[in-house]
């Protein structure tokens, strides 16, 4: 049987207290990630992350690190899976989010492109509307609204028509933006020909020298 010396002895106990201490400095700092954090912020991502998204991803972990509902970091990780793929990763995160905060726009609006880009269209319009009735001064909402109900919902045209109107007269600095949206829906989608060229006439001061708006104007006045 072999014994350790006195003097031996507390440089072994010694040694497993410093093993100790350092072992619970690392479990236990700040700086690594719990559990449910690590598991938050993994990726199922469809390509390698760049320098600059790996930053990212560290930043991420030290603000959920602090507070796992860190609005900051969780917009920054749904962002950061939506460019990466991970879809549905971000469209939970996004969820959180407005659930946090009803009126705030953002996690909506990335929500509808993640929808439309992967073929929903119908929860697309949902959010893309549901943002219009919180703001109806978004004036991306219009636009993509337009795209949904001109290439893929066109049996729900009639919708876009009050929302524009609305627009056209209560949101004074997008009235460039409602007067061609406007002429747009009568002309391809309405096939009112009449109001179509009333819009592009008023279209017409703020783009005088657009041939296409000219060409149209002439066009629809040949159609009379």
């Amino acid at each position: 049987m072999k014994f350790i010396s006195r003097k031996t002895g507390g440089v072994v106990v010694g040694l497993v207290i410093i093993a100790v201490i350092v072992v619970g400095v690392i479990m236990f700092s700040p700086n690594q990630p719990s559990s449910e954090v690590a598991e938050l912020v993994k990726i199922n991502n469809t390509r390698e992350l760049t320098a600059s998204e790996i930053g990212d991803l560290a930043e991420i972990k030290v603000l959920l690190s602090a507070n796992i509902n860190d609005d900051q970091g969780l917009l920054m990780l749904a962002m950061l899976k939506q460019t990466l793929g991970d879809h549905d990763g971000a469209i939970e995160l996004y969820e959180i989010l407005h659930g946090f905060r009803p009126d705030e726009i953002t996690p909506l609006q990335n929500m509808a492109t993640i929808y439309f880009d992967t073929g929903k269209y119908e929860l697309a319009e949902e959010l893309q509307l549901k943002i219009l009735d919180i703001n109806y001064k978004w004036a991306n909402s219009y636009r993509e609204l337009m795209s949904i109900y001109r290439y893929h919902l066109k049996d729900r045209r009639e919708k876009i028509e009050p929302l524009l109107l609305y627009g056209y007269e209560n949101f004074p600095e997008a009235k460039q933006d409602m007067i061609s949206q406007l002429a747009l829906y009568y002309d391809i989608f309405a096939e009112d020909y009449t109001k179509a060229l009333r819009y592009y006439n008023e279209l017409l001061p703020y783009v005088p020298n657009d041939t296409e708006v000219l060409q149209r104007i002439q066009e629809l006045k040949n159609l009379k």
